[in-house]
Formats: C-alpha cells, sequence, structure tokens
C-alpha cells in the first residue's frame, strides 16, 4: 500500500469514527489516532492470514516475503 493510499484510508475511518460518535472536530487527533490502529490491525492479520495460506501450498518463500510487508508501515 503506497503512503497516500494509506493516508486516505485512515482519513476515511477517521471521519467514519466521528460520524458514528458524532465527534468534535477537536477530537480528530483522536479519531486518527484510533483509524491508524485499527487498520494496523488488521493489516497485520491479513497479510498473516494470507501467509499462513501460501504455507499450506508451499510457497514459504513468499509467505516470508508477506511476513516482511508487516514490519513495513
Amino acid at each position: 500500500m503506497t503512503a497516500d493510499r494509506r493516508a486516505a484510508l485512515v482519513e476515511k475511518v477517521a471521519r467514519k469514527l466521528a460520524a458514528d460518535t458524532c465527534g468534535k472536530e477537536s477530537e480528530w487527533p483522536l479519531y486518527m489516532r484510533r483509524a491508524t490502529a485499527a487498520i494496523d490491525l488488521i493489516r497485520a492479520e491479513v497479510l498473516e492470514e494470507a501467509a499462513k495460506e501460501l504455507e499450506r501450498f508451499g510457497g514459504l518463500g513468499l509467505a516470508a516475503k508477506i511476513r516482511a510487508l508487516k514490519e513495513a508501515p
């Protein structure tokens, strides 16, 4: 995921969080932190699931590369 796409996704999730809780503009940094944390968690879980599936089918090299992505922002 490019930095621009990630930033757009974080903003989209933060806006959804703010809308769902009738958030105030002053709370925007909180929504951005929460959105970033949620995206980081989901991304790591999805990458790990993909790596496990590759391992099942003998793609050990690809699984290792996918796990390396988990460490990248």
